[in-house]
């Protein structure tokens, strides 16, 4: 058994089938390796610059986890609950997210390049300056969310909803944009140079509210 501490009291995880542990000197055990948390539940703990590459965290529940700095490089963090987590600047270049709820989640910084969000849940999130380049957003749910400076160029956002999204600032250069819902989302300064799926009203109203590059 696994202990994770937290303001003197102890998280415990109590499915682990198979996991690699190389414990740090710091209080909340970080820079583990932990190979395998599916369907487990660390709600609440500190695991801020950890390390879960390569880790199979399928159905984890990480919920207002101090997640910061994490690195999760080809993680399967598929059907995943990372509601209200912290990760920002965390490191999740070819992660597999797909169907992961990440409502409310701080991504500020973060790197998900070449991820794979299909069908994710990322509403009221904060991805401010997050490097989504390449990442796969099909289907994905990011309503009344802030992706403002976020750099999305190459991304796939085919059937995503975008209603009331800040795209400010954004680089969707080379996007795939195919039936997605830009309704009373922010595009002022947003390029979007070369992307591909938009119809021409769609075309239309992007420009008349500042949107930038429009073909």
């Amino acid at each position: 058994m696994i202990i994770f501490r937290k303001q003197g009291q102890n998280l415990r995880l109590k499915t682990i089938s198979r996991f690699s542990h190389q414990p740090s000197k710091a209080d909340n055990y970080k820079y583990q390796q932990l190979k395998n948390l599916s369907r487990s539940n660390l709600g609440g703990a500190d695991l801020s610059q950890s390390n879960f590459s390569y880790a199979n965290l399928n159905g984890i529940d990480l919920s207002n986890v101090n997640l910061e700095r994490i690195i999760w490089q080809k993680a399967n963090l598929n059907n995943a609950n990372l509601q209200q987590a912290n990760l920002s600047r965390a490191n999740l270049h070819q992660a597999c997210l797909r169907n992961t709820n990440l409502t409310e989640a701080d991504l500020i910084g973060a790197n998900l390049t070449n991820a794979d969000l299909t069908g994710a849940i990322i509403r009221n999130a904060e991805l401010e300056l997050a490097d989504l380049t390449k990442t796969d957003l099909t289907t994905s749910d990011l309503r009344h969310s802030s992706l403002f400076g976020a750099n999305l160029e190459r991304a796939i956002l085919n059937g995503a909803q975008l209603l009331n999204t800040d795209l400010r600032q954004a680089n969707l250069e080379n996007t795939q944009l195919e039936t997605v819902d830009f309704s009373h989302s922010q595009v002022e300064g947003a390029i979007f140079t070369d992307a591909r799926g938009l119809s021409a009203v769609q075309k239309k109203w992007l420009k008349d509210r500042g949107a930038l590059n429009i073909d």
